[in-house]
């Protein structure tokens, strides 16, 4: 299983600026939504999802509209979609239309709140993921986008 995170907005944190580019389409007839996850400039996690689209595994999404804001459990699905390929080699820097981009179809949304962590722990937000994955202290997770729950 994995659990990959997802931002929606534009943002700064410090003096960096993120211009994310996941999306969602939710057809609220079916309760279905279809998550648009764009990869890593430098791609050095893409083998994660790569290898749970291989495996079939199952992935935890969580969105947040933007940085430094408590994350909402959409659901988990194992049908994942490669829209487009890594177009350059993995630790090069890639343009937006060079990334890989990955559509996830969670058949049955969930928009859970997960509950706020205590506010003076450093990647709180992305511990409460992880918290919710069951991974929060297993080793070989940091706090990035995506998460593997490794079997014990």
């Amino acid at each position: 299983m994995i659990g990959l995170t997802i931002t929606e907005k534009y943002a700064k944190v410090g003096n960096v600026h993120y211009d994310y580019k996941d999306s969602l389409k939710e057809t609220t007839e079916t309760n279905e939504m279809n998550v648009l996850y764009h990869g890593q400039k430098f791609g050095r996690y893409d083998s994660i999802i790569l290898d749970a689209i291989k495996n079939h595994e199952l992935c935890k999404v969580y969105l947040r509209l933007v940085p430094n804001t408590g994350f909402t459990y959409l659901g988990a699905s194992a049908q994942y979609e490669i829209i487009q390929e890594r177009k350059v080699e993995n630790n090069v820097k890639a343009n937006d239309d060079e990334i890989l981009i990955v559509k996830i179809k969670i058949p049955n949304a969930l928009k859970h709140k997960l509950d706020l962590p205590p506010t003076n722990i450093y990647g709180k937000y992305k511990k409460q993921v992880m918290k919710h994955m069951g991974i929060l202290h297993q080793k070989n997770n940091v706090c990035v986008g995506i998460y593997r729950k490794y079997d014990n």
